[in-house]
């Protein structure tokens, strides 16, 4: 039995990182350990946040500059005193199954704030409103985790903007202007289009800083990918080449007189599967499946009678072209009779026997 560690679910969300790589002994066929090679709970979120702390400042800048614009509002309403504030950390998660070609994630800051005051053509400066907006950003992300992970599409959205008044005037104003709903969303949206500081560049430039064994990926034969836990998880294992195939194999086969007539020895096949890698992980925790193999054309037994050895026949056989590093498994059929019909018989009835193997 195979067992394995997965640390449990953070407790905030998060996007994590688990990469496990199967070991393969042709000598223990039947062993198939898994191993945690790289296992970070927080993966993405620390590029993403990282990211975002390179950019946050920008994209306040950016805003400021395009809502200062005069009469951004309408004619006579221009803001000043702006102050941009920006979530400090963004919450990453996987949404979604993921596949080996395709992850969706979301990154949402929560809680940004823009506050200013604005001109107005009726009064006096002392009657100009005062606002406080809080908003959220979400970035829709499709990521391709192989070989190395890498965000291919970002979209950004901006919502949920709630205007806080800081004096009268404001209140009146805010039942006169819609500028604080949809026009203030879409300003901030462009700005932060605007900045490209969310380029998937940027974040890919991150991921890639960090080394995991997925930079090896391509050299697994087998890869499977699971949404587990808020990881990504992914199983690498083995799949040997079935070459060279310098060995083969001669010796006898026999079977009990009771067991099968055979008038031939042409009339045994034998066919041989070549074990290539580990039984895969398919399901986690634990599941397995079965083993990656090749199975090679049958080769006939030469010709010619069997040979009578009293309570048994046999025939000389040579099986050629096996490859010797991996494991072997003969089987074959036979043509014959059993006293009651002709019909292919498996080689239960058969003892096949090797001289002189030294392969596996």
């Amino acid at each position: 039995m195979t067992t394995m560690l997965i640390s449990p679910r953070p407790a905030a969300a998060s996007a994590g990182l688990t990469v496990l790589v199967q070991t393969w002994d042709p000598k223990s066929p039947d062993l198939h350990p898994v191993n945690q090679a790289f296992d970070d709970p927080t993966f993405f979120d620390k590029a993403v946040n990282q990211a975002w702390a390179l950019g946050k400042a920008q994209i306040c800048t950016q805003l400021e500059s395009d809502l200062g614009k005069p009469n951004v509002i309408a004619s006579g309403f221009s803001l000043y005193n702006m102050s941009c504030t920006m979530a400090s950390s963004v919450q990453v998660s996987i949404v979604g199954p993921a596949t080996k070609s395709k992850v969706t994630m979301q990154f949402v800051a929560t809680g940004n704030e823009f506050d200013a005051s604005s001109t107005q053509p009726y009064v006096g400066s002392w009657g100009d409103p005062a606002f406080s907006v809080t908003y959220d950003m979400t970035a829709n992300v499709t990521l391709n985790p192989l070989p190395q992970p890498q965000v291919t599409n970002l979209t950004v959205t901006v919502s949920n903007a709630n205007v806080q008044t800081k004096n009268t005037i404001a209140d009146v104003l805010k039942a006169l202007d819609g500028f604080f709903g949809t026009g203030f969303l879409t300003k901030a949206q462009q700005s932060i289009d605007t900045t490209k500081k969310l380029d998937p560049s940027v974040i890919n430039g991150l991921l890639a800083g960090v080394q995991t064994p997925l930079s090896q990926a391509n050299q697994f034969g087998y890869i499977a990918l699971w949404h587990h836990n808020d990881r990504i998880v992914v199983d690498l294992a083995p799949v040997l080449p079935d070459t060279p195939r310098p060995a083969s194999i001669s010796g006898v086969i026999t079977w009990a007189k009771s067991g099968i007539s055979i008038s031939d020895c042409s009339k045994i096949q034998l066919s041989n599967t070549v074990q290539l890698g580990p039984d895969p992980l398919t399901l986690l925790p634990s599941s397995f499946g079965a083993a990656p193999t090749d199975t090679f054309g049958s080769q006939t037994v030469s010709s010619g009678a069997p040979q009578d050895m009293g309570d048994h026949y046999q025939c000389q056989y040579t099986y050629s072209s096996l490859p010797n590093t991996l494991p072997n498994t003969v089987a074959g059929t036979a043509s014959g009779t059993t006293g009651q019909k002709n019909t292919p018989i498996l080689l239960s009835y058969l003892k096949v026997k090797p001289s002189n193997w030294n392969g596996t």
